[in-house]
């Protein structure tokens, strides 16, 4: 679609305008993000003047597709333009990482030292810790309620980098961001043994009432998950809701942490 799109010259915009779609819906249809329904597909082609075979093929794949979610596999620029969409819609964030802190909380240095370990040009790596660092000011998006971080103790006692300063500077920055209004920061710690989610990390996007949609990443591709396929993994949320030390117990926790490590400093 988004290749016809641009063959016509036309912006999602005015896409939009002759469609009824809206432009962040289009725009997660064009990255993969969105599975579209058979009614939009048709209702763009239609604008787009596309008749004929070629719109029989589209609108035949549209509903042939199975299943609620979309891999992304076709480069790291699709992956981020689909996360940022969601990102700049949802009301409420929720995300679980295991063994690292998330990256919308990540400082600049904790960001550089984790792509310092990926085989990246230097070009590369300073245009990954940026766009990490420049996700944060989503968490000041008038449109966000609240974002809330699980974290697995192991991403704590995990040290990033050589310098003990690095981790000391991103656990300061924790204690920082949980003390914004909209922002929960909840520690997993080991003594809760294993746990159901603990397998891997994931962000579930709340984008209304009845729309949730669930990203998961790998090193080469990620994966969106929405409808009935997503009702999981707020039961997994609500049972980290059980293993989770509460906000203040967190925080403590952390101190703990940043304690050891300005005594290695």
């Amino acid at each position: 679609m988004r290749k016809i799109r641009d063959s016509h010259g036309w912006t999602l915009e005015q896409v939009a305008a002759a469609t009824g779609v809206s432009r962040p819906t289009l725009s997660r249809i064009e990255t993969g993000a969105r599975r579209p329904e058979i009614e939009e597909v048709a209702s763009v082609l239609t604008a787009l003047s596309v008749t004929g075979p070629d719109k029989d093929r589209l609108v035949r794949l549209a509903r042939d597709t199975g299943g609620a979610w979309v891999g992304i596999g076709d480069g790291v620029t699709q992956q981020l333009n689909a996360v940022a969409a969601f990102e700049s819609e949802a009301d409420a964030i929720y995300e679980f990482q295991v063994s690292i802190v998330p990256g919308i909380l990540q400082t600049p240095d904790y960001a550089r030292a984790l792509v310092n370990t990926a085989p990246l040009g230097s070009g590369d790596r300073e245009r990954a810790v940026h766009n990490r660092v420049s996700r944060q000011a989503i968490l000041n998006r008038p449109g966000l309620q609240h974002y809330i971080a699980y974290i697995d103790e192991a991403a704590l006692r995990r040290p990033a980098g050589p310098c003990r300063r690095t981790m000391a500077g991103q656990l300061k920055a924790l204690l920082q961001s949980a003390q914004e209004p909209r922002v929960a920061i909840r520690l997993v710690p080991f003594s809760a043994g294993a746990y159901w989610g603990c397998e891997g990390p994931f962000v579930l996007y709340k984008l209304s009432s009845e729309h949730t949609v669930v990203f998961q990443e790998n090193a080469a591709s990620g994966v969106f998950i929405e409808n009935q396929e997503a009702d999981v993994y707020q039961q997994i949320l609500r049972n980290m809701d059980n293993v989770a030390l509460d906000a203040g117990e967190s925080r403590a926790l952390i101190e703990r942490y940043l304690e050891h490590y300005h005594a290695g400093t």
